[in-house]
């Protein structure tokens, strides 16, 4: 006798709340935007991220909402270029 394995139910993601990254969505909740948000540390991903991001990878199988995701491209912030204050007195 084989035990049946329940569907998962769906879930909504719109409010998802993470703790290691940027999420939001569109206003119809169709689309997800994940974007890390650590730019002055190079934006890295520790076993805390990588570990909230495969579940959260897992889970939107089941997404009764969201049915795409972009990941967009944050620089880190780099140093203020150097400027000069003197001017030419020729």
């Amino acid at each position: 006798m084989t035990a049946e394995i329940e569907p998962m139910a769906e879930q909504h993601f719109r409010e998802y709340r993470a703790t290691h990254f940027a999420w939001g969505c569109s206003d119809d909740g169709r689309v997800a935007t994940i974007t890390l948000n650590r730019p002055r540390k190079k934006n890295p991903l520790t076993f805390e991220s990588y570990a909230e991001l495969r579940d959260l990878f897992r889970d939107l199988v089941y997404a009764a909402d969201v049915r795409a995701w972009s990941w967009p491209a944050r620089a880190a912030t780099s140093p203020p270029a150097a400027t000069s204050s003197r001017s030419s007195s020729r």
